[in-house]
């Protein structure tokens, strides 16, 4: 907790205008500490947190989460109904996640006039999903005002493939995101490690350095640090 503190407080320091978000293989929430780093970067001034779970911590408590200074929370719903959940994760959860949907946004701060956190419900397009994308996409932009619908991944073997996305987007996304897996290994936007480099015990301006430089010979020029997970 202390090391990962150290990296937000320079993370703020340096790009208060970024976005920190908590994501990638695992769910953030299954560790005990995961509101407490989310916290940790609110009060440090971090211009947004987000998360990104699929909402089966068997410790949830909405209360905590919507309380915690999280401004997104992004949801892996993945479907439009049990059944298909349960073929996809092999999990008969989907009622239980739909009801901690629900719990969060009963609890959520409408003072600003935007109720936070900003809760983004994602389902993957696939086989099993795409008769019912409409079912999925259509109710939750109407009842959260946002949805997201993401690409099978690569390593999937499902007919349906995700078109490539543009070179120059492509790029851009490339030279706006910085990961810090959760042992400090430093990795560029698509998971890829970025010269063994460990933030945690060289800092974050010296992982951004390498960072940089390691997209400046992909052909991918840093221009800043947009995001960090």
């Amino acid at each position: 907790a202390g090391r990962a503190g150290g990296l937000l407080r320079s993370f703020a320091t340096h790009r208060p205008d970024g976005v920190l978000t908590l994501d990638g293989p695992g769910d953030p929430l299954m560790h005990p500490g995961a509101l407490d780093f989310v916290s940790m970067g609110d009060e440090l001034g971090i211009a947004c947190v987000a998360m990104r779970t699929d909402l089966l911590s068997e410790s949830f408590d909405p209360e905590a989460v919507a309380g915690s200074g999280v401004g997104v929370i992004a949801v892996d719903l993945l479907c439009a109904d049990a059944p298909t959940y349960a073929a996809l994760t092999g999990v008969d959860a989907h009622d239980r996640v739909m009801q901690r949907i629900d719990a969060i946004a009963s609890v959520r701060d409408v003072s600003g006039g935007m109720k936070l956190p900003w809760i983004l419900p994602r389902m993957v397009k696939c086989d099993a999903t795409l008769d019912s994308m409409e079912a999925f996409y259509d109710p939750w932009i109407m009842a959260m005002g946002s949805a997201v619908i993401d690409p099978v991944p690569a390593w999937s073997s499902d007919r349906i493939r995700p078109l490539s996305v543009p070179g120059r987007r492509a790029a851009q996304l490339a030279a706006d995101t910085l990961r810090v897996r959760c042992d400090g290994a430093v990795c560029d936007g698509r998971w890829r490690s970025i010269g063994g480099i460990n933030a945690f015990d060289a800092g974050l301006e010296a992982a951004v350095d390498a960072w940089r430089s390691v997209l400046g010979t992909r052909g991918e020029p840093g221009v800043g640090v947009g995001s960090a997970a």
